[in-house]
């Protein structure tokens, strides 16, 4: 009875038998444009054993009983109830948790039964494939017929063998051991990774003051540097927009009197260049480059008076320009903003030849939130929904980083729901059956759901 009480994980047809089970709920919700809400119930009441569905549509959220669509009851054989219990069974159930942070649309899954307490309710299924089998099971219960299998079984769909999938159920965890690293174990890394005073054969108490002086001062420096180096480009900013413009207020003066000072500061430099045997070379190379012939000409020529002259008026005239760039660089930028989420979506449907609806079938989603998607040029999906429809493209890695990127998102190498994504894209895997399944069995959210 302790051990029970103890327990924190039980598992349906060994700890939770078929007499225990009360009602069960497998609820899809989610506030994505459009909100919609599925789900299951069964449960038993009055001596039988019953299912009901219920689907919410609405441009609200939360859909509430009134924004009900389809609902509906069915009393159950003990046959179909004992289906029920076998698809449940292997499956565990824990307490219940708070999942605010998953932005996801579920399946929620709730488990109510004899011992659970008031709390052991929330429910897992075994595999992916179990819970897939378990809503094909609730739609043929509803009488609906079923169009496919799961999201992403299209008719062009390559079958993958049970096979090949554990062959990239193994390359996955290689490549995960590989390339995921969570945040805590990187920061232990680095700070494992630092030299310490103990390592270098110093006592630990002798040789961590020293380190935190040494790494304080290291921050206090790299601060200062930082500081000084804001000031000096300050600094060179007002003494260049103050050279411009002394620069143009001297400008008429130096055209005056610039032949001048050019054959003056020549002959300044040949008399400090005294020429030497080691370099005759160069006093015959500057008499000849700047000869007096050559100075009387360009004093003369209206175009070529004075190279500083020229010099001068590109700064003076350099210096608003500049100015307008600076003021400009918002107004450009936003000026150039280049394909939304959408355009690029509906772009790339009619460059691969594909339809609308099998393109949104594939990715899971239905015609009314495609409609939704081709209305509006604005249109910002969820992470998950972007990453379906890209697989639903058949995009390439840089492809669908491209089209991530166009709705606000990245796939990091930190999150392992990405690094999944990309390994499969990688592999020009795209069948979201697949792909859920491994996002299942290493806890992420899934990509699709059928509503």
């Amino acid at each position: 009875m302790l051990f029970g009480l103890l327990k924190k994980e039980f598992v349906v047809g060994k700890d939770v038998a078929k007499e225990d089970v009360l009602q069960f709920y497998f609820t899809y919700d989610s506030s994505t444009y459009p909100p919609e809400l599925q789900r299951y119930r069964f449960y038993t009441e009055g001596g039988k054993l019953l299912f009901y569905h219920e689907k919410r549509e609405g441009d609200h959220w939360p859909l509430s009983e009134s924004d009900a669509t389809v609902t509906g009851t069915k009393e159950l054989s003990e046959t179909e109830w004992d289906e029920m219990f076998f698809l449940l069974c292997g499956g565990t159930v824990r307490a219940r948790e708070e999942h605010l942070e998953s932005g996801g649309r579920g399946p929620w899954l709730f488990l109510y039964w004899k011992g659970d307490r008031g709390k052991i309710q929330e429910y897992a299924f075994s595999s992916f494939a179990k819970q897939r089998e378990f809503e094909a099971f609730c739609v043929a219960l509803k009488g609906e017929p079923s169009e496919n299998a799961a999201p992403g079984e299209t008719p062009d769909e390559p079958a993958i063998s049970e096979a090949e999938r554990k062959q990239l159920r193994d390359a996955l965890k290689e490549f995960l051991r590989k390339n995921f690293v969570p945040a805590a174990a990187e920061s232990t890394a680095m700070s494992a990774a630092m030299p310490t005073g103990a390592s270098a054969g110093m006592p630990a108490e002798a040789s961590t003051a020293p380190m935190q002086s040494q790494m304080a001062a290291a921050a206090f420096v790299g601060a200062k540097a930082d500081a000084m180096q804001t000031h000096s480009m300050e600094s060179n900013g007002a003494k260049m927009s103050l050279g411009f413009a002394k620069r143009k207020a001297k400008s008429s003066a130096r055209k005056e009197s610039c032949a001048n000072a050019v054959a003056l500061e020549f002959s300044e430099d040949k008399a400090a260049l005294a020429p030497s045997e080691e370099d005759e070379a160069a006093p015959e190379f500057l008499e000849d480059a700047v000869a007096p012939e050559f100075l009387e000409e360009t004093a003369a020529a209206p175009g070529l008076a004075c190279m500083n002259e020229v010099c001068a008026d590109v700064c003076a005239d350099a210096a608003p320009q500049q100015a307008a760039a600076r003021k400009r660089t918002l107004q450009e930028a936003v000026a150039q903003v280049g394909e939304t989420w959408q355009e690029s979506l509906l772009r790339m449907i009619d460059e691969r030849s594909y339809t609308d609806a099998e393109v949104y079938k594939r990715a899971g989603a239905d015609r009314k939130l495609f409609s939704k998607i081709r209305s509006n040029a604005e249109y910002r999906p969820k992470k998950p929904t972007a990453v379906a429809f890209a697989l639903a493209l058949r995009l390439s890695l840089d492809e669908t980083k491209d089209m991530l990127a166009r709705a606000g998102f990245a796939l990091s190498p930190s999150s392992r729901f990405d690094l999944i994504v990309e390994f499969f894209i990688d592999n020009g895997v795209y069948d979201l059956s697949v792909i859920n399944e491994a996002l299942y069995d290493h806890g992420e959210p899934l990509l699709a759901q059928p509503a």
